[in-house]
Formats: structure tokens, sequence, C-alpha cells
């Protein structure tokens, strides 16, 4: 983490903005010595891909194992207009 004296912050705030933002660490603020602001940057919150939505289920099953629920099937089935999701060894 990065400090900083209130005067060098005072002169540039700019410099610690860009500074947060190109390395994605707080910055500590001091008086005296003694810490008194951090500027930390913003999560931003990317939205999910089909992607990553696949590897959170991937990781889910790998942590938790695989959850059987034939009712779930059923269920999507029901709600489905489409005929795609049927069990493909049925028949």
């Amino acid at each position: 983490m990065h400090r900083m004296t209130s005067t060098e912050f005072a002169r540039n705030p700019r410099a610690v903005y860009d500074l947060v933002m190109e390395t994605q660490e707080p910055v500590e603020i001091t008086r005296h010595g003694k810490p008194v602001v951090r500027v930390s940057p913003v999560q931003q919150k990317k939205p999910l891909t089909g992607a990553d939505i696949i590897a959170l289920i991937e990781e889910n099953k790998r942590r938790y194992g695989h959850i059987d629920d034939p009712a779930f099937l059923e269920d999507c089935q029901a709600a489905s207009p489409y005929e795609i999701l049927r069990d493909p060894w049925e028949r």
C-alpha cells in the first residue's frame, strides 16, 4: 500500500486518483505520521458471460459433487415451450 502525507495529497490529488486507478491498490493519507484517510479503488462489477456461468457451475460440481434432482428436469420441461429440455436417454 502506498502512503503519502496530507500535504502531498492536497498539492496533487489527481496524481493519487491516477495511482489508485493504475495499481488498483489503496493509498493511505497520513497527518503527522498517523493514517487518517485511505483512498481505495471502487470495485466494478462486470456482467457475467456464459463462460463465467459455466465456470461457476463446474466449480460448484467440483466442490459439492453432482446433485441429481429429477424433479428439476421435470420442472424445466413443464416451464419450457420447447422440447429442448428432455432426457437424451429416454426414447
